[in-house]
């Protein structure tokens, strides 16, 4: 998780812009999809200890904010900023 930490507050201080401004998940899908495509890859590659196939990291429950039945961009800012701190 380290590796990807920079990249991922960079995307977390995005999506924090995007509700500073007003922003709904619907007025920024188009935008954000590179963003949950680059979150799903950094998501992937996070090694697991268990040897399950994806772990659950902030970058996957972000994803899973983004795209999910309740997606909403606050849910997904608040998985990485908790997930980033934790990992400090």
């Amino acid at each position: 998780m380290d590796d990807y930490a920079t990249r991922l507050k960079e995307i977390r201080d995005q999506l924090k812009s995007y509700i500073a401004d007003g922003k709904s998940l619907s007025d920024v899908a188009t935008e954000i999809t590179p963003l949950v495509a680059e979150m799903d890859k950094i998501a992937k590659s996070i090694e697991t200890g268990s040897e399950a196939p994806i772990a659950d990291s902030a970058a996957s429950r972000a994803v899973t904010y983004l795209t999910g039945k309740d997606a909403d961009l606050s849910n997904a800012v608040e998985a990485l900023t908790v997930g980033l701190s934790a990992a400090q």
